[in-house]
C-alpha cells in the first residue's frame, strides 16, 4: 500500500476525526498539491465555525469566500475522476472531501465503479431516475453498497408506459445495498406479491426511510410488509395513496405502537375509516399523518 493510500484509509477508518485529514493535507503540501491541502484545512476550519452564532460566523466570512473561490475555479481538480460527471448542484464537499453526490441511474451505470472506489466514500450517494435504467441492478455488489439513497423515479410523466416495476430485481443479492438508508418506490406499481418478494430476504440493514406511496398495496400487502420486520426499524414509512383500510391500520397501530424508532407514518389518501384512525391516533399520536 502506498503512503497516500494508507493516509486515505486512515481517514476512512475515522471519518469524524480531523487529525488524519490534517496529516494527509501535510502530505499533499510535501508532494506538490498545495491547493488540495489548503482546501482540506479550510473546510475543517469552516466545519468548526459553522455552528457558532451568526455574529461570530460573520467575523470569519473570508473563510467561506476563499472556499467559494476554490470551488469556482478548481472544482474539476477536486473532483478528480468524476470531473465533468457531477455538476456543482449535484455534489457537496465537507471537511475537504466529497460528502454528498446525487446523480441519475444512467450516470451511475457508467461511473459506479469510480464512485464506489472513492476513499473515503461520500457520506451520501443518491441515485435518481432508477426506473429508467434498470441496469443499475446488475452493477457489482460493491457498487450497490456505495448507494445510500435510491429513488425509483422516472423522467417520464407516465411511469406506467414503462415495464411493471414490481418485477425489477432490486435485490440481486442479500449482501447488496448495505449502506442504503432511503428507498423511494413511489408510484412504482408495487402490489402485495411484489412487496412480499422484495423484502423476503434479510436486506437493507441501514434502511431508515421507506416510501411506498401511490402503489397497489392492500391490507394484505401491508401485513406482509409488517411480517418482514422492516417497518419496525424505520424512522419514516410512507404508505399514503394505497387502497388500504382498517385491517391494515389496526395492524400498524399494534405493531408500531411501541416503536422507539419511528418518527413519521404517512397514511394520507387511504381507505382507513374512523375505527382505524382512532386506533392509530391512540397508539402513535402525532407520529401518524392521516389527512
Amino acid at each position: 500500500m502506498s503512503t497516500e493510500s494508507a493516509l486515505l484509509a486512515a481517514i476512512a477508518a475515522a471519518p469524524d476525526d480531523d487529525l488524519p485529514r490534517l496529516v494527509y493535507a501535510d502530505w499533499l503540501d510535501e508532494n506538490g498539491q498545495p491547493l488540495r491541502a489548503e482546501f482540506i484545512r479550510l473546510q475543517i476550519e469552516i466545519a468548526k465555525k459553522e455552528t457558532l452564532p451568526r455574529a461570530a460566523v460573520n467575523a470569519f466570512s473570508h473563510l467561506w469566500q476563499r472556499q467559494q473561490e476554490i470551488l469556482d475555479h478548481h472544482r474539476d481538480e477536486l473532483l478528480g475522476p468524476l470531473a465533468g460527471v457531477i455538476g456543482c448542484h449535484e455534489s457537496e464537499f465537507r471537511r475537504g472531501f466529497l460528502n454528498d453526490i446525487t446523480l441519475s441511474a444512467e450516470l451511475y451505470n457508467i461511473h459506479g465503479e469510480a464512485i464506489a472506489g472513492l476513499v473515503p466514500l461520500p457520506e451520501r450517494v443518491e441515485v435518481i431516475y432508477a426506473a429508467d435504467k434498470y441496469s443499475i441492478f446488475h452493477q457489482p455488489i460493491h457498487c450497490l453498497n456505495a448507494v445510500t439513497h435510491l429513488r425509483m423515479s422516472s423522467r417520464h410523466d407516465d411511469i406506467s408506459d414503462l415495464t411493471d416495476l414490481g418485477d425489477i430485481p432490486l435485490i440481486r443479492d442479500a449482501c447488496g445495498w448495505l449502506r442504503l438508508q432511503s428507498l423511494d418506490l413511489e408510484s412504482c406499481q408495487y402490489g402485495d406479491d411484489s412487496i412480499a418478494s422484495l423484502f423476503a430476504t434479510p436486506c437493507f440493514p441501514a434502511l431508515q426511510d421507506l416510501d411506498l406511496s401511490f402503489n397497489d398495496l392492500t391490507d394484505a400487502g401491508v401485513i406482509a410488509l409488517l411480517n418482514t420486520g422492516v417497518p419496525q426499524r424505520l424512522k419514516r414509512l410512507v404508505l399514503g395513496g394505497n387502497p388500504i383500510g382498517d385491517q391494515a391500520a389496526m395492524e400498524l397501530a399494534d405493531r408500531l405502537g411501541n416503536s422507539k424508532v419511528l418518527e413519521s407514518l404517512n397514511l394520507r389518501m387511504t381507505n382507513i375509516g374512523s375505527a382505524g384512525q382512532a386506533a392509530l391516533l391512540a397508539r402513535l399520536g402525532a407520529k401518524v399523518d392521516l389527512f
